[in-house]
């Protein structure tokens, strides 16, 4: 693994505007570079240029599109200090998770942090409070408590790294019986480093609780619960610190007394920043979703039992749970965005005005709020079959200030039977868990204009190798459909030679998470397509493509260079082809956008 440079002082003292105009080139040619499938040419670049103008907002996006899908490096600190000060300045714009993957690549060079886990791993609970193991450990932390994308990631993302997990989790462990075992001796290691404390609750809280638990900890914990909430009003911040790495402070507290609850809530406000932090995003978060759950309109009764199973799964395993996501810099039309993106395409009469919108299984509302800020909208609905989904994305279109989107419960089916019609109908994700796809798509076909505009993304059939794998052996192990189950699956997973076909899926992000890996690997349907079923399907409904999303530049050069007579690149029959050849060509996933033939 090679060592990333970023010249941070390789730039001569210039104007701000002739710094404006070197950075405009280099983010230009870094994001060429990108879409070329140049990745170390455009990381060189794109670093350079941050370098250049670390507040950038342009430049920080397309840096952290090229660091997701990079690997092989490792950063100097002052370079991963500076992109964790950029997310957290520009939280609303730059998405969190694109730097679990520097993280990754951090971590498994961390010296500070590998020795620890070592520490940790060959030390039992109750030698921790030794003076030389104090010492050492702190030492250790040191490294790890002051580096800012560690911290940052940790409560903010999801980290992919089997590294991180480790560390958390016997860090986790160790705190727990310690803090069981004698709170007085305790209170020192503990005081000294409680942003620990939240970033072990925030980042188990974000994998939804997927880490291993050992079955001693499993009765501390139970032992903790019931002492504090026996004497609720007296706990000790650590103890709702601690109890919230194992579980959200949500379904510990949601029995208390409300009094009790009020009293909580009152003291929470008087709590340091770092238990705050914890307080909102397991606590105050969820109440909030829990209200606007009672608040959501039923589009339509869910009455088809295979509807009513595939929202029941979602309704346990809400998926995405996103915290940050990556919006555009400005708001385009219908047509304008259709236009930069397939110039070479024929359009039909896209609107130019304030377009409305149905996103027709919206899950938790991360494509909702990016294509919702990106696009002119006059209106949005935004609909699911699982309310906690719906609440979820509700709350996080509030936190984005979105006033024109509205979510309600419904099914796909029941569509075709509504008086309305939409400019852009946008089902990704979504027909491929249908018993009937084809039904599906018929009846969002009855909501559509002759003018409307089609966004449809449909599990690839050649690229799932390994999750068709992955769910053969659930079968073989008789793997059971809950969260020991989802832990027994990563330990069976993790004990796999490298070359088995289901290796690869611990290298995904859904891995890391509980609602992420059962939608990934456990969930209840799902159907996979080739390019000319795509295309079968398509023609039986009327609707042409008019562009793909392909992830991968590299790919765009290779098909325009096999197929130089598709300029437009929206031949199915060659992209079928073309996957043949490169499996991983659209990434999981076949993204495109289609209009009435």
């Amino acid at each position: 693994m090679s060592t990333m440079q970023a010249p941070l002082n390789a730039i001569p003292k210039t104007s701000a505007t002739e710094q404006g105009t070197i950075a405009g080139d280099l983010l230009t040619k870094g994001s060429e570079a990108l879409a070329s499938g140049l990745y170390k040419e455009s990381l060189a670049l794109l670093l350079e240029a941050f370098s250049v103008a670390p507040n950038n907002t342009d430049i920080q996006a397309a840096l952290f599109d090229v660091l997701s899908c990079t690997t092989g490096y490792t950063l100097p600190r002052h370079v991963t200090d500076a992109m964790a000060d950029a997310a957290i300045s520009d939280k609303q714009r730059q998405n969190t998770q694109a730097l679990a993957m520097v993280l990754s690549n951090q971590s498994k060079n961390h010296a500070a942090l590998n020795s620890f886990i070592e520490l940790l791993e060959t030390t039992e609970p109750t030698e921790i409070m030794d003076d030389a193991l104090q010492t050492e450990g702190e030492s250790h932390l040191a490294g790890v408590l002051d580096d800012r994308l560690f911290l940052l990631v940790a409560t903010k993302a999801i980290a992919i790294s089997p590294q991180i997990e480790r560390f958390l989790t016997q860090l986790r462990r160790h705190f727990l019986f310690e803090w069981s075992a004698d709170v007085t001796a305790s209170t020192y290691f503990l005081d000294n480093f409680t942003n620990l404390l939240t970033v072990i609750s925030g980042q188990c809280f974000n994998t939804e609780y997927i880490y291993d638990v050992q079955e001693a900890e499993v009765s501390a914990i139970a032992a903790l619960k019931a002492s504090v909430l026996a004497n609720i009003r007296d706990a000790h911040v650590i103890d709702l610190a601690i109890i919230a790495s194992y579980e959200p402070l949500w379904s510990t507290l949601g029995s208390c007394d409300p009094e009790d609850l009020n009293y909580l809530m009152t003291e929470a406000e008087k709590w340091p920043a770092w238990a705050q932090l914890i307080w909102k995003t397991q606590f105050l978060a969820p109440c909030q979703e829990a209200f606007l759950k009672q608040s959501l309109h039923t589009l339509s009764p869910v009455t088809d039992p295979f509807s009513n199973a595939i929202g029941a799964q979602y309704e346990s395993y809400p998926y995405p749970r996103w915290q940050t996501t990556k919006l555009p810099a400005k708001a385009l039309s219908l047509r304008q965005h259709l236009e930069s993106r397939f110039p070479q395409s024929a359009l039909p009469a896209v609107t130019d005005t304030p377009a409305k919108i149905l996103f027709a299984g919206c899950g938790t509302g991360e494509q909702v709020v990016q294509m919702g800020l990106g696009l002119n909208a006059q209106n949005i609905l935004a609909m699911d079959l699982s309310t906690n989904s719906l609440a979820y994305a509700s709350r996080k279109a509030q936190e984005h200030g979105m006033d024109n989107v509205h979510f309600g419960q419904g099914d796909i089916l029941a569509v075709k039977d509504w008086d309305a019609s939409f400019d852009l109908i946008v089902c990704t994700g979504v027909l491929h868990h249908m018993r009937d796809p084809a039904a599906g798509l018929a009846s969002l076909m009855k909501v559509s204009k002759d003018s409307s505009i089609f966004f449809l993304a449909l599990y690839s059939e050649r690229a799932r190798a390994a999750v068709i794998a992955s769910r053969a052996l659930v079968t073989e192990h008789r793997i059971a459909d809950d969260i020991a189950g989802l832990r027994q699956f990563r330990a069976l997973i993790r004990s796999l030679p490298d070359d088995h076909p289901a290796k690869s899926v611990a290298a995904c992000r859904e891995f890391y998470s509980a609602s992420g890996l059962h939608d990934f690997i456990f969930n209840v349907h799902e159907l996979r397509f080739t390019p000319l079923q795509v295309k079968d399907l398509l023609d039986a409904q009327g609707l042409r493509v008019i562009g793909l999303d392909v992830p991968r530049g590299e790919y765009i050069a290779l098909y325009k260079e096999q197929f130089p007579d598709d300029p437009a690149m929206i031949n199915l029959e060659n992209w079928d082809a073309f996957e043949t050849d490169y499996s991983d060509v659209f990434d999981g996933m076949i993204q495109l956008w289609c209009c009435k033939d």
